[in-house]
């Protein structure tokens, strides 16, 4: 598996070897440059196949929660997750492959006809890194007369749309209050939800697989480094406490 490890460090400078410290490598092992941007689901899918691939690495194991045998629509979801049913996986990492081809991957495979994160109708969740519940979306009773044409039902939404997005909060904070994760609001802070995942991530790789000392992993990590090692340590702990 091509994935950071001890022999990417030079025995004598303790540095990163010279081929292991170009930018096209650590952009995609370490950086995660290259997704797309604008693409919330090119981010929380390299995400996943690459903690997956550091799990391997590490020897941590996978492991997916018991589920209710009566349960068909949460055994859709733990019968093919990604990126298990990937050939390619966990040999290369999720940037060897072009956009074209990741874009076609979803996160159930066959969930291509249906989109159960968008659809109103249906609830959401998936495990979280600590393979807790992390709630997509949130149930909310409406009373609809059937004699309404749509026209009339989408202006009323639209005027009342406010009311319905403070009680949402509110069933929000009891959800979180009871121990239970729920995703930011909208796209572009999920996109940064995933890409300070993916950070932490580059700097754990850089740590503890290759081994390097701190002012080397600022070092090869770049610009957006963190500052000072318990600050690395802090981030690692709060968003990767099981690896």
């Amino acid at each position: 598996m091509n994935h950071p490890c001890p022999t990417w460090k030079s025995n004598r400078t303790q540095k990163l070897l010279t081929v292991k410290s170009e930018d096209k490598v650590l952009d995609r092992h370490v950086r995660f440059k290259g997704l797309k941007a604008g693409d919330e689901l090119d981010h929380e899918r390299c995400y996943i196949w690459e903690l997956n691939r550091t799990r391997i690495f590490l020897g941590k194991g996978l492991e997916l929660d018991e589920i209710d045998e009566d349960d068909e629509y949460a055994k859709s979801f733990t019968a093919h997750p990604f990126p298990f049913y990937i050939s390619s996986f966990p040999l290369k990492s999720y940037l060897d492959h072009d956009y074209e081809i990741r874009r076609k991957w979803t996160l159930v495979k066959g969930e291509e006809t249906k989109n159960y994160e968008d659809d109103l109708l249906t609830p959401f969740e998936h495990l979280n890194d600590e393979q807790k519940p992390c709630v997509h979306k949130l149930p909310m009773e409406l009373y609809i007369n059937p004699s309404w044409n749509k026209t009339k039902f989408h202006r009323l939404v639209r005027e009342q749309t406010n009311e319905i997005y403070r009680r949402l909060n509110i069933s929000k904070s009891i959800y979180e209050q009871n121990g239970l994760e729920t995703l930011p609001s909208d796209d572009s802070q999920n996109i940064r939800f995933w890409r300070k995942k993916l950070k932490v991530l580059g700097h754990l790789r850089l740590f503890k697989c290759v081994g390097l000392a701190e002012e080397h992993v600022r070092e090869f990590y770049g610009y957006d480094s963190y500052d000072d090692l318990d600050s690395l340590k802090r981030a690692i702990k709060e968003n990767l406490p099981f690896l």
